[in-house]
């Protein structure tokens, strides 16, 4: 399964981070660490695509 991730700013749409990763199908849960250090504080979207399925959530980084 083709997974890809991308985390952006609030305010505006340049990417920040990419991931994009392969799993296997008998995989049943997965998890992504982003590191903090790499990212100010303040309000950040990702975006995770699996396949057809596409999700967008709202993450907020407190330092």
């Amino acid at each position: 399964m083709h997974v890809d991730t991308r985390s952006y700013p609030a305010t505006h749409d340049q990417v920040v981070a990419a991931m994009i990763s392969t799993f296997t199908q008998d995989s049943l849960f997965q998890s992504m660490i982003l590191s903090s250090v790499d990212f100010a504080a303040g309000e950040y979207f990702y975006r995770i695509q699996v396949g057809n399925s596409t999700s967008v959530k709202k993450m907020i980084l407190v330092e």
